[in-house]
């Protein structure tokens, strides 16, 4: 929007906290006693406070209500709740208890200061999306008529199997290059081109051995099977919920629980619904379905009947495939009998590894941005965000196996790859070849080895650092054409922000090396390497990654690091 109708906003907000009457405090006007006056709202932001400063918000003060479960850090104008249920149990008491005097327009939020993304507790970001306010919360009823909601999608979850996707323009670590954005983001990712060359779109989803700990942390807190988590969840979804399950069994969703709606939008359901859903929270502090319920608000407030967000059967069709894989491989293993090498027994025991896998504290300690406070156990809650140093050091507690260096690097979350560490067993050194027979008096020509995918003749591939994208200049760089017939299909691959990408390294090389219109890829990003033609710009900001790029035999200028096999020998 233009200066102008952002200062007649802003104009007509002032007005609204000058006038004082109707502007906010829940029915009506609040007082110094809270008690109310009746008369209509048409505004009201209803603030979750614990122990978060907020001073940010003194600029609405006349059209907020506070709500505090903490101490000393409540404010003196909010209302004390006991200290249960998190902000779930805030937005629908608040519900509940002004059902036939809410404001026209409410906007509902956690306490803490409205900064941009997210990157852990205690680490910064307040989970606004990049290219939005607060104030785009506040004053949509400005911009659309008679809207029934606004919601701003940052995640989205595939609730069968836990496995998440953010969206690019999230931000999540330091550093992370940004889209320039110009306008109000869209509800949901449109995967266009924005004016850096950068898109807000999809990313991909995380592979299934990520959220092995949020399985366990779940099945801990609620009690139940951690196989039977997403079964749990859809039968609290079809109890209470009354709608049509979510396409593809993806929740789409606005981490830490911002959103505004209508007083039209939330009568949509009984008081009876709300109330019900109230009761679910209201025992303990930390409940397990305050999760469920920061993935469902969008379905919570009112009666909507699609989705937000588009999800393709293709992709669905490819998570729970994937899904079944893994859960298939657990009951193997809980039976006993190995994928690979068979029916474990004794045998099996005799030459296993005498190294264990297991938390090392000292090891995340000693690792940057860390220190001698934090342990494994208490600190699965950055088993993704901090992935390289939770799922090096504390394998058991993030439940996630063994990490070679070279998998450690290809994560996308924060921390270093510091190899050897007590954690993680040694890696086996590369066995030597094993001797050939005694040859005959003629022998044969020795094989060969296997060659890697041979490309199109006439170039050499080279490898280098740093991730490639499209020029900022030109907005030349991301490849187009018909993926499909050249084997990286966004929906087929899982390929993130609706980008050509491969599941491999040698099919990256395979299927580029023969394709004209692709120039080089880079990756691997959640084990995916994305594709690029001529025009492309070496990007930073991507965490340790590469990418490779056909030279002419000839070329010699280019700097780069000679590949021979994916083993880098």
């Amino acid at each position: 929007v233009g200066a102008k109708e952002a200062r007649h906003w802003r104009a007509y907000v002032m007005y609204l906290r000058d006038r004082g009457e109707g502007v906010g405090g829940g029915a009506g006007v609040k007082g110094e006693n809270h008690e109310w006056q009746e008369s209509e709202v048409e505004l009201e932001i209803v603030l979750a406070q614990y122990e978060e400063d907020i001073a940010w918000s003194e600029t609405y003060a006349r059209v907020r209500t506070i709500y505090c479960k903490g101490d000393a850090a409540c404010a003196k104008d909010s209302l004390r709740l006991p200290n249960v249920g998190r902000e779930a149990h805030t937005f629908l008491h608040h519900i509940v208890t002004n059902y036939d005097r809410l404001a026209n327009w409410t906007v509902f939020s956690q306490g803490g200061e409205p900064k941009q993304g997210y990157q852990g507790h205690g680490r910064g970001g307040g989970h606004m999306l990049n290219g939005a306010t607060f104030d785009d919360y506040v004053l949509y009823p400005r911009r659309i008529e008679n809207p029934e909601a606004f919601f701003l999608m940052t995640s989205k979850i595939h609730l069968p199997s836990l496995r998440h996707a953010l969206r690019t323009s999230f931000r999540v670590r330091e550093g992370q290059v940004m889209p320039h954005m110009t306008a109000l983001p869209p509800m949901c990712p449109k995967h266009t081109n924005v004016e850096n060359g950068l898109k807000d779109a999809w990313g991909p989803f995380t592979d299934a051995s990520s959220v092995a700990w949020l399985r366990r942390f779940l099945s801990g807190k609620c009690g139940i099977a951690e196989d039977a988590i997403g079964d749990g969840m859809l039968f609290l979804f079809e109890r209470y919920m009354e709608l049509p399950y979510p396409e593809g069994g993806i929740f789409h969703f606005a981490q830490g629980a911002r959103f505004a709606a209508s007083a039209e939008r939330i009568r949509q359901r009984p008081v009876s619904f709300y109330k019900a859903l109230l009761d679910l929270v209201s025992g303990e502090s930390d409940p397990c379905l305050g999760y469920f319920f920061e993935w469902a608000w969008y379905y919570i407030i009112g009666r909507p009947e699609t989705s937000p967000c588009s999800m393709t059967e293709a992709a669905s069709a490819r998570l729970v495939a994937e899904e079944e894989t893994v859960m298939a491989a657990r009951a193997l293993s809980d039976r006993g009998i190995s994928g690979e090498a068979g029916i474990s027994g004794e045998a099996d025991e005799e030459t296993a590894e005498t190294c264990e896998l297991k938390d090392d504290d000292v090891c995340l300690q000693q690792s940057p941005d860390w220190g001698s406070t934090y342990k494994c156990e208490a600190s699965t809650q950055w088993c993704v965000s901090w992935a390289k140093d939770m799922q090096r050091c504390c394998p058991d507690s993030c439940e996630t196996g063994a990490l070679t260096e070279e998998q450690c690097n290809s994560l996308i979350g924060y921390g270093t790859c510091v190899y050897p560490n007590d954690a993680q067993c040694a890696e086996a050194p590369t066995p030597a070849p094993t001797p050939a027979p005694t040859p005959i008096p003629t022998p044969a020509p020795s094989p060969a080895p296997t060659p890697e995918p041979t490309p199109a003749a006439g170039f050499n591939w080279v490898k280098a650092e740093e991730a490639i994208g499209c020029s900022e200049t030109s907005g030349t760089g991301c490849i187009s054409g018909d993926f499909a017939s050249h084997g990286c299909d966004v929906e087929e691959n899982g390929c993130g922000w609706g980008q050509c990408c491969w599941s491999s390294l040698a099919e990256a090389k395979s299927y580029c090396g023969a394709w004209d219109l692709c120039d080089a890829f880079w990756g691997p990003v959640e084990g995916k390497y994305y594709a690029r033609q001529s025009g492309w710009t070496v990007k930073t900001g991507y965490g340790e990654v590469w990418h490779w790029a056909k030279v002419e035999e000839a070329d010699n200028s280019y700097s780069y690091i000679p590949e021979y096999n994916d083993s880098g020998q």
